[in-house]
């Protein structure tokens, strides 16, 4: 019903009906209308047990928040013993009943507004031994409650994307364990510039890096210096300024400085959509040509690639120069 407009009694007759048979539903997928006539209440069927539930998509208006209140928030999901894939996009509904003995979830994708930190992490702890992908969006807005008790480790999570700018993050660094992860996303340079602390504890072993969605800058850059196993920088779906890429070119060789080059191991720049701040900036030029002539020796590995898809707004002479420069290698 997500292409309709407006929530229609239709909807709720239909709702209705497959309401009778929850106790075996599997694969459920519900996209409410875009529209202010609908309330949280379309989602109270998962307030009754559900144990053969094993994939749930649930998507509702932004304007749709539920407020979180522990004696008043609804218990949604009370039996999930079967659920691997859990996602809730705009809207706020989580589980927070928890049974860390019986889960198996592997896929956790979750808009946290007006959420506690301590109900997030809950739910991450939850589910440590099993997660592979994770995903928390919408986090502006978060009460940060209470710090973990202890360190956790996520032995098989290998994806973690964070979208907005959050005050959960800094609080975390140091208590998850990731050593697996092989891929992280950004989804906004505020997130960005308040978990350096976060991406240096725990985020090392990551290769792949995804900045989506922003602009970024110089400063975004500095936050990423410790992240030396990336092989891989993916921009998408926004630009990048020509202080950012004039870090990645320089070295910074202060005695105390424990990572000269950001991101040594970088081999391969991919744009999604993606162009530089201003047009005419050939930043990405000196990142290719000044990481060829430092390496190896240096510390740091030469420029491989740099692939272009779908981004318009490249200049074609700067492509043409890119591809260029990377033949002198």
């Amino acid at each position: 019903m997500h292409t309709d407009n407006e929530y229609t009694k239709d909807h709720r007759n239909v709702l209705q009906l497959l309401g009778g048979y929850y106790a075996r539903w599997r694969c459920v997928t519900i996209r409410t209308p875009d529209t202010d006539n609908i309330t949280p209440s379309v989602f109270d069927i998962f307030r009754l047990p559900m144990p053969l539930l094993e994939e749930l998509y649930l998507e509702a208006p932004w304007t749709m928040v539920i407020p979180w209140a522990d004696a008043s928030y609804p218990q949604y999901f009370p039996v999930r013993t079967r659920l691997q894939r859990f996602r809730a996009e705009n809207v706020n509904i989580v589980y927070t009943a928890l049974h860390p003995r019986t889960t198996c979830l592997t896929t956790l994708e979750i808009c946290v507004r007006n959420l506690p930190a301590s109900i997030i992490w809950a739910m991450l702890v939850e589910s440590a031994a099993t997660l592979v992908d994770v995903a928390m969006m919408q986090v502006h807005d978060n009460l940060v409650d209470a710090l973990p008790a202890h360190a956790v480790t996520f032995p098989k999570l290998q994806k973690l994307l964070l979208s907005g700018s959050t005050a959960l993050l800094p609080g975390w660094a140091g208590f998850m364990t990731m050593p697996y992860l092989e891929s992280l996303s950004l989804a906004s340079e505020d997130t960005l510039r308040t978990s350096q602390a976060f991406l240096q504890a725990s985020c090392r072993s990551i290769r792949t890096l995804s900045l989506t969605d922003s602009s970024w800058s110089g400063e975004d850059a500095q936050a990423l210096r410790s992240l030396d196993a990336v092989c891989t920088l993916r921009f998408e779906r926004g630009s990048f300024e020509d202080s950012f890429m004039t870090a990645l070119a320089e070295a910074d060789l202060s005695p105390d400085n424990r990572w000269p080059w950001i991101m040594a191991s970088l081999a391969r720049i991919e744009l999604f959509s993606a162009y530089p701040s201003p047009f005419e900036s050939d930043a990405i030029i000196r990142v290719v040509r000044n990481r060829r002539e430092a390496a190896p020796n240096a510390g740091v590995v030469a420029i491989a690639a740099v692939n272009i898809y779908v981004s318009p707004h490249v200049p074609s002479w700067l492509a043409w120069m890119i591809q260029e420069e990377l033949k002198q290698s």
